[in-house]
């Protein structure tokens, strides 16, 4: 009878932990529930490092702190740089702040007015690729949204270009492996 209660405890303890909100291991993991919580300078204070060497989670995450200016002095060119580099690697929500700066629409939570261009065609890409990407739900969802709002501002050159873009993009340097958490 108590191996039976140690295994039921052990997996227990697996399935809590393993790939979720609750992963004792995974310091991006600790790092969101501090974010949750508001406690934003303790998040980036784990993101930061993280980001550093590269992950893409905390690359986006860092990034989001440094745009807003949460837990951090506020440096939207930082902010930019790291959202490209999770983008660049596949990251679906970094791709999709990069569609919004590149779009800068005014509901737009990313406005950017100093150091962005609009470019319609750069956006659409942006929110194709993330909808390659996106793991959630809501993600898609967001995105279905984007891109029937974008597609309505495209003319037909600038959508063709667009879709050329998302055809033609590969990872870079390499392919992130973003978290799909349950």
């Amino acid at each position: 009878m108590q191996r039976f209660w140690f295994l039921v405890f052990f997996g227990m303890i697996c399935l809590a932990g393993c790939g979720t909100y609750y992963d004792p291991v995974d310091s991006y993991v600790r790092g969101l529930r501090w974010f949750d919580r508001g406690d934003y300078a303790t998040a980036a204070e784990i993101w930061k490092p993280m980001a550093e060497v590269g992950d893409c989670d905390a690359q986006y995450r860092y990034g989001h702190l440094l745009w807003l200016g949460l837990g951090v002095k506020m440096d939207k060119q930082a902010a930019r740089s790291l959202w490209e580099r999770a983008a660049n690697g596949g990251q679906a929500k970094a791709q999709m702040a990069m569609g919004n700066l590149a779009l800068d629409a005014p509901y737009n939570v990313y406005l950017c007015r100093e150091g962005c261009t609009p470019d319609a065609a750069e956006a659409y890409k942006w929110y194709l690729l993330a909808g390659k990407s996106a793991h959630y739900p809501g993600e898609r969802e967001e995105l279905s949204l984007s891109l029937a709002d974008i597609k309505g501002r495209l003319s037909p050159a600038q959508a063709s270009e667009g879709e050329r873009l998302a055809a033609a993009w590969t990872p870079s340097p390499k392919a992130c492996n973003p978290r799909n958490l349950l």
